[in-house]
Order: structure tokens, then C-alpha cells, then sequence
């Protein structure tokens, strides 16, 4: 039986509730672990457009965005990529810095939460520390 505008309208803000509910809650994922070495290709995580992306590192300089097929292609035909000095940990797999990226973005949400919370609680005239 089909739903009406009212019946599918209910529907569709339950089904939202429900991913908003999964999503705030702590995903429980082991911390992944960087890879290390001197010239290695993986997955960086840019936290502020909360995406990941492929990139090198060539000695101490990572390549964004960039394999290391890419890079040798470059450096073979005289070009100099440009590079970004340390700084970025490279994930093996993208399943991996997604779940990186989830787990900083967990923290940072966390905190502004608490954050909230503890003015929600002065407002109230409680002390911060009781929050709701």
C-alpha cells in the first residue's frame, strides 16, 4: 500500500532520527594506524572538508594528492611537484583514514558539545559540571 504526503513526510523524519542517533554515538573503531617510511603511497585525511584523498611521500616532503607513479612521472620530465613538509599522516587503505577522519571528527564534535552543554548549564543557573 502506497503512503500519502502525511505517512511518507512521518516516515522520512524517523528515518533521519534514526541516522542522526547512529551518528552521534562513539563508533567503537580501533584507532588506524599511519604508515611510516620514506617513500610511501596512501590516504591523507583533510579534516575541514571532511574527505579523504590519495598522496605520496618521497623523504620528508608529502605530496598531496598525488601516487607515486605520478610523482616519478613528474620528476622524470624535469617538473618539480610541489610538496608539503611532514604534518600529514598517510593511511594504507581509504577504509582506513575514513575511519581516521570519523574518530577526529568524533573528538572535535565531542568537545564543542561539551561545550555547549556547560553554557546550557550556566544559563540554567547550574554548575557546568551537571551539564543537562
Amino acid at each position: 500500500m502506497a503512503m500519502n504526503k502525511a505517512e511518507r513526510a512521518a516516515f522520512d523524519h524517523a528515518q533521519r532520527q534514526l541516522g542522526e542517533a547512529r551518528a552521534l554515538g562513539w563508533s567503537q573503531l580501533p584507532q588506524p594506524k599511519p604508515l611510516d617510511g620514506q617513500q610511501i603511497e596512501g590516504w591523507y585525511i583533510n579534516k575541514h572538508h571532511r574527505e579523504v584523498k590519495p598522496a605520496c611521500r618521497v623523504g620528508h616532503l608529502t605530496y598531496l594528492g598525488m601516487t607515486l607513479s605520478r610523482y616519478a612521472d613528474l620528476a622524470d620530465s624535469g617538473q618539480r611537484p610541489s610538496g608539503t613538509q611532514g604534518g600529514y599522516p598517510l593511511y594504507r587503505t581509504e577504509v582506513e583514514a575514513l575511519i581516521a577522519l570519523r574518530l577526529e571528527l568524533e573528538r572535535d564534535f565531542a568537545t564543542l558539545l561539551q561545550h555547549v552543554d556547560g553554557q546550557l548549564a550556566v544559563a540554567r543557573g547550574q554548575s557546568p559540571a551537571s551539564r543537562l
